[in-house]
This record gives structure tokens, C-alpha cells and sequence, in this order.
């Protein structure tokens, strides 16, 4: 490479380089307004995904044309206890997903060793992973669908000792 072309390319990456800290400047410099977006924003844009409830949101850099890259903002959920031991519950929630909180389904601490437990949305087919902390047993989140849905937790103590609780999910978000 030439002199002369040294000096072109250091001159054009220089301009590259101003241009986007004077951007970068700009966008750091704009003024927030109450909410913590841009005044300059003329609109959101929001997004879902049903399948792991996560909602994101974006807001426009400038006239509203084009939206950046922006992390999702997930809503809390909580944890909903059922009792192991009562029959026909009904949960409620508004979320496509639950993590539930299972509450008197194993008894002694010698029938725990053994037991197995297993939690199934019988109207999609989505079996959940229960795990154990000290003396809480909870599921990951649960995919339910639009409507009711029928759960079903096994304890399983033996190849002829199965104990079945039935309950009910009513989800209002699809």
C-alpha cells in the first residue's frame, strides 16, 4: 500500500470515526421526558412471545421509522401454591405460563426418597420439571393455553401406590 492510499484510509475511517461519536453524542445528549424514553419518540413499539411470556419494547430513534435493539422487559410472576392433598382447585392467572408450589404432596422423609413426582398439563401435553429446595418442591413454568386447562400431579411411592391431584388453570392470555 502507497502513502497516498495510507493517508486516504486513515482520512475515511476519521470521518467514519467523528460520524458516529457525533451520533453517539446526539443520542446520549437527547433529553428524557417523565416516562424514560426519548421526547423525540413519537411511538412505541411492543412485542410478545407466547411462548416464554416475555414482552419487549422498543422506542424509535427519530421520526418514528426505525426501532433499535432493546432487552425484554419481563413481568414478575409468582409462584401459585397447591395443595397436593385437595381436589378441584382453580387457579386463575393472566400470564400464558405458571410455576406452582407444591405443598403436602410427599409425606415421610422415607417415602421421599422414593417418591417421584410428576406434573402434566393434560390439555397440551406439557409435563414440568419439579425441583426440590430444602423442604419446597416447585415446577418450572408451566406453558398453558387460552381458557381451561387441565393439570394433573402424580406421586408416584411405588409401581402400585400412585396418588393423582387434578386441578384446573384458567388462563386469559393466549
Amino acid at each position: 500500500m502507497s502513502v497516498k492510499q495510507e493517508h486516504h484510509f486513515i482520512g475515511i475511517t476519521s470521518i467514519l470515526v467523528l460520524s458516529l461519536g457525533f451520533a453517539a453524542w446526539l443520542s446520549l445528549t437527547n433529553p428524557l421526558n417523565s416516562e424514560g424514553t426519548s421526547s423525540q419518540a413519537a411511538s412505541t413499539m411492543t412485542s410478545s412471545d407466547s411462548k416464554t411470556g416475555v414482552t419487549s419494547e422498543a422506542v424509535p430513534t427519530s421520526g418514528g421509522s426505525r426501532f433499535p435493539a432493546s432487552l425484554p422487559v419481563v413481568k414478575p410472576r409468582t409462584l401459585v401454591e397447591i395443595f397436593c392433598n385437595r381436589k378441584g382447585q382453580r387457579i386463575e392467572t393472566s400470564e400464558a405460563q405458571v410455576r406452582l408450589k407444591l405443598v403436602g404432596c410427599l409425606g415421610s422423609q422415607k417415602s421421599q426418597l422414593k417418591s417421584q413426582l410428576l406434573v402434566k398439563n393434560l390439555t397440551n401435553g406439557f409435563t414440568a420439571s419439579v425441583f426440590k429446595d430444602k423442604e419446597t418442591l416447585s415446577t418450572d413454568y408451566i406453558d398453558v393455553v387460552k381458557g381451561e386447562n387441565k393439570l394433573r400431579i402424580d406421586v408416584i411411592e411405588s409401581k402400585t401406590s400412585i396418588t393423582e391431584t387434578d386441578f384446573t388453570v384458567i388462563s386469559q392470555k393466549n
